[in-house]
């Protein structure tokens, strides 16, 4: 285990990213570079095929080729951390390779030479006399060890068998070490290693010593770095819609003058030695390139695989590789299931694609990890999936929110859906209600036929939740409970009915149950905010509301008991990434964690949304001490409630596969697709599913790099309260909560971005009551006159 957090915490900082450098380095011709242009790829459609990975890899970070690129070095994690293995291109067998000396230190990336040498850049800590850090120990503490450490930058060069060759510190490299130091993009040429430094890319030699930072002129920007089919150091510097390629000078880290510059869309990710007569592969985020060699030089660019067709996400891809038969290879991380994908695609001709069944599936926008399920889907149907977003932009405005939801409506009205709709977890595309536009068909049916699945084995009270009319417009497949408040036993014995009397009663009473909390420093107008929902005296549904009730003018009250004093901000106006802001932010986060244990609050609000979250609320959140779950506080009581946790699917009636798209929905509901989401928000919506997951999940926290970590309770820094195994007790815990959630009960009417005025009237009228302007009794008359005529004018 301290292996695998030290690995964890150095591979957080070894991250394929580009680095940007000034400089003014001028070439020493001023020979024109040679300018090629790539073709635009044509839209191909592809069948994946996953490769038989080596049992027990849990995770890929590098892929990196080397023997002409006829060989791969891989790099990741399996029963210890880290692993190494090697394969051929086409990934037909995989050896282990033992590297017992290999140092990760705090910070590192390493480097395949083309005679499959491995060299190792990496930032050495000595602790002094200070033991090796335990990560684990719960009184380890970081900032001792931060104090005695004395950082290096060393490079270390291993045999293509494993073994320890040389391992040397690096002299005069302009580069402060640090434990939070990153290196990325490092390559090596078998003498020289060339690495992205926080930002920077430098040139060393692999016996220490530095040679030059790289840098290009003014002209342009430093892009990728890599290594040509021909064994170069080589670099990329973008210009005005030109990418040109740079060997680097291994004397002095200079470029010399590129032969050709190219024009081809998109920006470069990264660089990978050419194979078959291709100098360089370049990928970017839609399209692999080949550069042709010609002679020494380069020569012409053509596009050879559309990512972006193939439905490879960017963030993910950890290496790609072109097998011997001219297909591509693709590695990724799928860090919601924490597993590598590996997979080869072969493009089909437009005859075989349009002899598969195909459905579209739309949703509002992208997020982590639909494409991946939806790509999943693919791999084992016969039907091809296919993602449509109606925003496709990554800046978020007024305008184009409105744009999408007035286009969401006029496909409604027009028919011009995709087959199936993807709603957040409120049954929402964007801002528009799909089923109360009535788009959807009824899933019962569905359902009821299907010889495997019944309404049986699902949670009954998601069932009821999404219900419309008797029928089942949307499923969701994860569900969270909604627990409402929590409480520690020993302040609310004896509490009664849990009804909004009662919650503001216990509010009341803080004071007395413990006296630092009669201590709190807020204003009137931050304890109304704080404890209060304004909902709760506001019905859209009718166009009514009762400011003017007695329990309006009783939280006025209290909200007026408040000492007045505004809590000191220390955290406005700081820079976010000074060391000020860091160390007051890690101070609020310890804060925030440890609120119920040192019982700064009386009432938690929580909900479950995995098998752990129970776990992390009892032993974690509150410390072990006895809670009590009060739940929502209603006018019979307080309740808890199971609800979607995160989203809905529905097949639209316009769908000419409803067949074919149900059974997109029947996967996302199968115990397969559970065990290969385990880190994917939510609980499963099924009995089995659930017990599924428990099985995987008991005896370690799947989020964690890995087998074998516990479940850990986070309180700030290196310190963590110990959480243990998932037991029987936990599971019949969970499962009891969820039999005594009710279905959640239909959202209220919310006022929309439209009416954003509406909160002016509140907080005008209760902040002169505030202020002693008026008192709680004039204060309530005059919000709800306010407030019937502007709720009857909008929704009367």
């Amino acid at each position: 285990m301290k292996k695998i957090t030290a690995f964890a915490a150095a591979l957080a900082l070894l991250c394929m990213a580009s680095c940007s450098s000034g400089g003014n380095v001028s070439p020493t011709e001023n020979t024109a570079p040679q300018t090629f242009q790539s073709e635009d790829f044509q839209k191909t459609a592809y069948t994946k095929k996953s490769a038989e990975l080596p049992e027990g890899m849990t995770a890929l970070y590098i892929i990196a080729p080397y023997s002409g690129g006829e060989k791969l070095f891989l790099l990741g994690s399996g029963a210890k951390t880290p692993m190494f293995w090697t394969t051929d291109r086409d990934m037909t067998s995989f050896t282990e390779l033992d590297i017992p000396d290999f140092d990760i230190g705090v910070s590192y990336n390493i480097a395949v030479a083309n005679d499959g040498s491995i060299a190792a850049l990496y930032v050495d800590a000595d602790y002094g006399d200070l033991p090796e850090p335990d990560y684990d120990d719960p009184d380890f503490d970081q900032a001792v060890y931060d104090e005695a450490a004395q950082y290096n930058f060393k490079i270390a060069v291993y045999s293509p068998e494993g073994k320890l060759l040389s391992s040397v510190p690096v002299a005069d490299l302009p580069v402060e070490p640090a434990r939070n130091t990153s290196i990325t993009e490092t390559f090596t040429d078998g003498e020289h290693i060339i690495a992205c430094i926080d930002g920077s890319v430098y040139l060393i030699g692999l016996d220490g010593t530095y040679l030059g930072e790289v840098t290009c002129g003014e002209e342009g920007t430093l892009g990728q770095a890599g290594i040509d089919s021909k064994g170069r150091l080589i670099c990329t510097v973008k210009g005005d819609g030109t990418t040109r390629i740079h060997q680097v000078n291994t004397s002095d880290g200079t470029l010399l003058p590129a032969a050709a510059e190219y024009q081809f869309s998109g920006s470069t990710e990264e660089l990978r030695p050419g194979t078959d007569g291709y100098s360089l592969f370049i990928r970017t985020l839609s399209t692999i390139y080949g550069i042709k060699e010609d002679g020494d030089g380069y020569g012409t660019i053509e596009p050879l695989f559309g990512t972006s067709y193939a439905g490879i996400g960017s963030t993910a891809v950890t290496g790609f590789v072109r097998r011997t038969d001219g297909l591509f290879t693709v590695t990724e991380m799928d860090w919601s299931a924490y597993r590598p994908k590996v997979r080869t695609y072969t493009p089909m001709s437009p005859e075989e694609y349009e002899k598969i069944p195909h459905i579209t599936v739309g949703m509002y926008s992208e997020d982590y990890a639909t494409a991946g399920q939806l790509e999943a889907f693919n791999e084992t149907s016969d039907v091809q999936a296919e993602l449509r977003l109606y925003n496709t932009s990554n800046e978020w405005s007024e305008d184009t929110y409105n744009r999408i939801n007035e286009k969401l409506t006029q496909d409604a009205l027009a028919g011009d859906l995709p087959d199936i709709l993807i709603s957040d977890d409120c049954g929402k595309v964007g801002n528009i209600d799909m089923t109360a536009m009535g788009v959807f068909i009824d899933l019962y049916p569905y359902i009821d036929r299907d010889k495997d699945i019944s309404r049986e084995d699902f949670v009954p009270a998601l069932l009821t939740t999404l219900e419309h009319d008797g029928t089942l417009p949307m499923l969701g497949n994860k569900i969270a409970i909604d627990l409402g408040y929590i409480a520690k036993t020993k302040y609310v014995k004896n509490i009664g009915k849990w009804d909004f009397d009662a919650y503001i009663s216990q509010l009341e009473r803080m004071p007395e149950l413990n006296e630092k909390w009669g201590e709190t420093d807020e204003t009137a107008y931050m304890r109304f905010t704080k404890n209060f929902d304004i909902y709760n005296w506001i019905d859209l549904d009718n166009a009514t509301c009762s400011f003017d009730s007695e329990s309006f003018i009783r939280v006025l009250r209290y909200c007026l008991g408040a000492n007045g004093v505004e809590p000191e901000d220390r955290y406005t106006g700081l820079d976010p990434q000074s060391e000020e802001a860091q160390k007051l932010g890690l101070e609020m986060f310890v804060t925030q964690q440890r609120e119920m244990i040192d019982d700064d609050k009386l009432l938690d609000s929580q909900g479950i949304y995995g098998m752990e979250g129970w776990l992390r609320i009892t032993k974690g959140r509150f410390g072990g001490e006895d809670i009590t779950v009060l739940g929502k506080p209603s006018p019979d009581g307080g309740h808890t409630y199971i609800r979607s946790a995160w989203h809905n699917y529905g097949i639209t009636r316009f769908s000419e596969h409803p067949d074919e798209a149900f059974g997109l929905i029947k996967y996302l509901v199968s115990d397969e697709f559970y065990l290969d989401n385990v880190n994917y928000i939510g609980l499963p919506a099924t009995w089995s599913g659930i017990d599924a997951i428990f099985g995987v999940v008991a005896d370690h926290d799947p989020s964690m790099a890995g087998n074998d970590t516990e479940y850990r309770y986070s309180l700030g820094g290196d310190e963590w309260i110990d959480l243990g195994k998932l037991t029987q007790d936990d599971y019949d815990d969970v499962i009891g909560l969820i039999n005594a959630a009710e279905p959640e009960p239909p959202a209220a009417a919310r006022f929309g971005i439209e009416n954003s005025d509406w909160y002016d009237i509140i907080q005008e009228e209760t902040e002169r009551c505030f202020a002693g302007e008026c008192t709680p009794e004039e204060c309530a008359r005059v919000l709800q006159s306010r407030m019937e005529i502007y709720i009857s004018e909008r929704f009367g």
